[in-house]
C-alpha cells in the first residue's frame, strides 16, 4: 500500500471548519485510538498539511487559506508561551540552593573529557 501512514488518518479530514470531524469520529472512521489519530495528525503538520483542530472540540479540518492557519498558530504560540511563564515562574519557587538539573549532550561531554572517544548521536546526560 503506498499510502503514507498519516494518510490513513488525513484522507478523514475534510477542508474547511464548517465540515469539521470530531476527534470520536476520526477514531470511528480510523478504527484507531485517539491518541494514534493525534500523532498521525502531528506527522501530517511535520509533513506540510495545515490541519487545525477547532477549540471546544468541534474536530478538525484543513485549512482553507494562510489567514486560518495563522490564526491556529498564534492560539498554539500563545499557549506555548503560556506554559513557558509557568515553568520561568515555578522555577522561582525553589530554593536558592537547590540545584537544578542541567542537561549535557554527551558529544560535547566526551569531547570535553576525553577528546579522544567517538561521540555517541543521539544520546544525553543528566548531570545533577
Amino acid at each position: 500500500d503506498s499510502m503514507s501512514s498519516y494518510e490513513r488518518v488525513t484522507k478523514h479530514i475534510p477542508a474547511g471548519r464548517e465540515n469539521a470531524i470530531t476527534r470520536c469520529r476520526l477514531s470511528e472512521l480510523t478504527g484507531m485510538s485517539d491518541r494514534a489519530n493525534r500523532r498521525y495528525i502531528e506527522a501530517a503538520r511535520k509533513a506540510g498539511i495545515k490541519i487545525i483542530n477547532e477549540e471546544r472540540g468541534k474536530g478538525y479540518y484543513i485549512a482553507e487559506n494562510d489567514d486560518e492557519w495563522l490564526i491556529f498558530l498564534e492560539r498554539h504560540r500563545k499557549k506555548a508561551m503560556s506554559e513557558l511563564a509557568i515553568y520561568n515562574e515555578g522555577i522561582k519557587l525553589l530554593p536558592n540552593n537547590y540545584a537544578v538539573a542541567q542537561i549535557v549532550p554527551v558529544r560535547a561531554h566526551i569531547r570535553h573529557i576525553k577528546g579522544d572517544q567517538p561521540p555517541l548521536d543521539g544520546q544525553m546526560r543528566l548531570d545533577i
